[in-house]
């Protein structure tokens, strides 16, 4: 018997086995891939579309904060997510993730440190982050020659806040005409109390030994003088004119006349929202305060306002005329007189 080895035959597929994928299903497979795609894409189409008006909307719609002003500190080192993270707990953005986007979106825009006391009327989120660009731990302070004391605090309420202002008023270094009106620069961080000692000791540099010797020269102390520069501040705006009319001021208090200054009355009738009200007919005579100097001979018991430098100098150096009246006119021309009568005659002639 003949030995053979066993073959396995290997059988080609047959024309039918290939013809059996059919063509028509391959095209129905294609053609729900296709719609699938289209889909997503113009799902996520859309999607990209609203949430780039919902940030669009969230940038430039004004915050929803409720109070005047958003007041942050924003440490040295304080990273972009850290302070997107305070500005969503405060309410100013719903989500940290619109200042990422927004940033990324500015790169040229970078979050400075410093305190900030932002206004928050019409205020955007886009506004804020240009506040932001603008860090600084110091605060400006201007405060101007003839405000009281009570006007200071106003400013600082403003500019600090209502405890700041509050302390300032309280601090054993506040004293009415002895708080130096200029323009001082503080650290945030600083307090009320450090303010007002400030300001006494610039009052005590610019007030100098020498101005106090000239002073007793002319037999007035310091306390007189500052009282007279505080109506001088007031009364005369016309800075050549000032010591004319101290040294008419003078001249009736050193002969026991009363002042007869309208700004004392004004100082009595102050009050919060109107510190200087125009007088009325009959207040000099009716004001009841020993600031009324139409009713009370001598000086008032304390400054009116916190006089400038040349309102000091005016009451130190003064200059002695004839005249004992004054008045000034509504062209801001001063007119003075040496009698009641030509005093009168000015005041029908350029009052009335």
């Amino acid at each position: 018997m003949k030995n053979h080895e066993a073959q396995e035959q290997v059988n080609e597929p047959s024309k039918n086995q290939v013809n059996s994928i059919n063509p028509k299903s391959s095209k129905k497979l294609v053609k729900i891939f296709s719609i699938v795609f289209l889909t997503v894409f113009f799902i996520a189409l859309l999607g990209g579309i609203f949430a780039y008006i919902y940030y669009q909307n969230e940038v430039t719609k004004p915050t929803m904060v409720n109070d005047k002003y958003l007041i942050m500190t924003i440490d040295k080192g304080t990273s972009t997510k850290e302070v997107a993270q305070e500005l969503e707990d405060l309410g100013v953005i719903p989500s940290k993730y619109i200042m990422y986007a927004y940033m990324k979106q500015h790169p040229d825009k970078h979050i400075q440190a410093g305190y900030y006391k932002v206004p928050t009327k019409d205020l955007t989120f886009a506004k804020l982050i240009d506040e932001f660009q603008k860090g600084s731990f110091e605060q400006k302070l201007t405060f101007i020659e003839g405000w009281r004391t009570e006007e200071y605090a106003d400013y600082l309420e403003t500019t600090m806040n209502s405890d700041f202002a509050q302390n300032f008023l309280n601090s054993k270094y506040t004293k009415e005409g002895y708080m130096f009106p200029d323009t001082y620069i503080i650290e945030k961080t600083d307090s009320a109390n450090k303010l007002a000692s400030w300001m006494r000791n610039t009052f005590d540099k610019k007030f100098t030994d020498q101005m106090l010797k000239d002073a007793q020269k002319r037999n007035l102390t310091k306390e007189q003088i500052v009282i007279l520069a505080s109506i001088i501040e007031r009364e005369m705006n016309i800075k050549k004119d000032r010591p004319i009319v101290a040294g008419i001021l003078i001249k009736r208090l050193q002969n026991d006349w009363p002042l007869q200054a309208d700004a004392t009355v004004q100082y009595a009738k102050g009050h919060k929202g109107n510190w200087w009200p125009r007088l009325k007919a009959g207040d000099t005579k009716s004001v009841n305060s020993p600031y009324n100097t139409y009713l009370n001979k001598g000086l008032p018991p304390a400054p009116i306002c916190n006089p400038s430098l040349d309102a000091i100098k005016s009451v130190i150096y003064y200059k002695e005329t004839p005249y004992w009246f004054y008045i000034t006119d509504h062209n801001g021309v001063t007119h003075y007189s040496e009698t009641l009568e030509e005093h009168n005659a000015n005041v029908q002639k350029y009052l009335n």
